[in-house]
């Protein structure tokens, strides 16, 4: 292990992270081989996976070598099912609360008065959760489109319904929606908490783990 090699995994996996298909590619060839890093089949699996649902052919037949090879991590990373009895027990109201972040003056449009902006903050616990998800290989980059092309009427349906029949891909799309979201709509996932769809994508995941291990 070197240290050029070392400081180039630094600067892959900064790119990788920001949904980059190449980088995510090198990074994943790093850990398989064991350059900069200790090897580490499985976090190379989990990298190969985001840059092939990118379209990166290099991923793909690396990933598919690594299946012939019956070395490929498990399907699903179990620290996720560990949150299960923390979702049984949540509190949605403890589990997000808001907070006040600031006030923008209405005076530009006409009005007296301030509008005040609040923000969601999430326990500690679920951060951890949101975490593992991310670290765990099993969020899917093209979510979006999978998701409209399997599920093209997903609004009017809702995360709940789908989730109890959802294979192993599905599910992972789904997921990755639920925990993107917040990006782009403050409070999204103090509703998932509230509807039980974490606990349910959860609840699925070890349901389809059991099954994988019995074959």
């Amino acid at each position: 292990m070197t240290r050029d090699h070392a400081e180039a995994l630094r600067w892959f996996t900064l790119a990788a992270e920001q949904e980059h298909a190449e980088a995510q590619y090198y990074v994943g060839r790093m850990y398989q081989y064991g350059c900069g890093v200790n090897r580490d089949v499985k976090e190379a699996v989990k990298w190969f996976r985001l840059a092939t649902e990118q379209g990166h052919k290099g991923a793909q037949n690396n990933l598919e070598t690594i299946q012939k090879s019956k070395i490929e991590a498990p399907i699903i990373d179990t620290r996720l099912l560990e949150f299960i009895p923390y979702f049984e027990n949540i509190d949605p109201e403890k589990a997000c609360r808001w907070e006040v972040g600031g006030k923008w003056s209405l005076e530009a449009i006409g009005q007296e008065g301030a509008l005040v902006m609040k923000y969601p903050i999430y326990e500690e616990k679920f951060e951890e959760f949101i975490h593992v998800a991310y670290d765990s290989g099993i969020m899917c980059g093209n979510y979006q489109t999978e998701l409209n092309r399997r599920v093209p009427n997903w609004q009017e349906i809702g995360p709940n319904d789908v989730i109890k029949t959802a294979d192993l891909e599905l599910v992972r799309v789904i997921l990755t929606k639920l925990v993107r979201v917040e990006r782009f709509c403050d409070g999204a996932w103090a509703g998932s908490i509230k509807e039980g769809a974490f606990l349910g994508i959860l609840r699925r995941l070890k349901e389809l783990n059991e099954a994988s291990e019995k074959k």
